[in-house]
């Protein structure tokens, strides 16, 4: 299961890269679309490059080089949201930064296909690197 019930006001440095906007009050609760979580998912690649020595590694490099500018206002689901971000958690975990994904491992819980909200995108990407 995914929950968004911990939300972060700030966020991490990187947010300010275009994925927060000042002034702008959010509602974590909101239906997220693939273009909101592209943006998310390229400024996290962003930062791994810079910060993590060997940069983002090749998947995540080849999923931000492979998303569309096309579909921009469909929603996402849950289980679309986990597959994204397990590219990013997978180099983490292989950089020692975690040792596990932030959902549970029981599957028997998991609302995979219920739209997935701007909270659960900001906790997935509420990471800050040394």
């Amino acid at each position: 299961m995914l929950t968004s019930s911990v939300v972060h006001a700030a966020g991490p440095a990187w947010w300010t890269n275009d994925v927060l906007k000042s002034g702008v009050t959010t509602n974590d609760f909101a239906a997220v679309n693939q273009g909101q979580v592209k943006n998310v998912s390229y400024h996290a690649y962003l930062e791994m490059e810079t910060k993590l020595l060997g940069g983002a590694g090749s998947n995540v490099t080849a999923m931000i080089n492979s998303f569309s500018p096309t579909n921009n206002y469909r929603a996402v689901n849950v289980g679309q949201l986990k597959n994204l971000a397990k590219v990013f958690y997978d180099r983490l975990i292989e950089t020692g930064y975690t040792n596990a994904y932030p959902w549970t491992t029981t599957t028997a819980d998991d609302k995979d296909h219920a739209i997935a909200n701007i909270g659960q995108v900001k906790r997935l990407f509420d990471w800050s690197l040394p």
